[in-house]
């Protein structure tokens, strides 16, 4: 746990499927961009706050390969609010205009994996 000025922070592994992602390839490296909203709620469901990101891949073939077996990492710290609080997670593919969402309960050693869908 951080403590970020007087309000206390936990730090949230999470892994989005590079399976589901599209990037676009530039001789051997291989692009992409994802934007990521992350929304706030208290172990009651009620909504909090937010945060949004921006994940701009650049990856050699090796780091490619090896995420599409394990999934592209990104980590962020969000608010402490109370054990069992939970954080939506909102993800769009800019190369492959995707979108998918999960939500999911912040439980102590919790490592979700995220999986972008296919627009409706």
């Amino acid at each position: 746990m951080n403590h970020a000025g007087n309000q206390d922070s936990i730090n949230v592994g999470l892994t989005i499927d590079a399976k589901k992602v599209a990037c676009r390839t530039d001789n051997t490296l291989h692009f992409g961009r994802l934007r990521i909203a992350l929304f706030y709620l208290d172990r009651s469901g009620n909504y909090v706050g937010n945060d949004w990101k921006t994940l701009d891949l650049q990856l050699q073939p090796d780091t490619y390969r090896r995420y599409l077996k394990s999934g592209i990492p990104f980590s962020v710290s969000i608010p402490f609010l109370s054990r069992g609080q939970y954080l939506k997670v909102v993800v769009y593919d800019m190369v492959g205009n995707k979108v998918g969402c999960k939500q999911i309960r912040i439980l102590e050693g919790s490592s979700p994996t995220f999986r972008p869908v296919d627009n409706p």
